[in-house]
């Protein structure tokens, strides 16, 4: 199925939790990873860090695959 040149993943929805927000120029790490998939859909996660390594936000991300020339799934 991924092999066609012509799909690409879509950003559907995402639900975001922020239980610390970061201060002005703060630094902030991302990590990201796929959680989940099914057809054409898939869910990945989202974790932002703080410099010390404390969890102080985190998200999932609903995506979906579509047919660019087609506009389709």
């Amino acid at each position: 199925m991924f092999s066609r040149k012509n799909l690409t993943w879509v950003f559907c929805k995402m639900e975001l939790v922020i239980k610390t927000a970061p201060t002005f120029k703060e630094i902030i790490y991302v990590k990201t990873y796929p959680i989940g998939s099914r057809r054409y859909f898939a869910s990945r996660k989202f974790e932002v860090y703080d410099e010390s390594g404390k969890e102080i936000a985190y998200a999932y991300g609903l995506y979906f695959l579509i047919d660019t020339k087609k506009k389709t799934c």
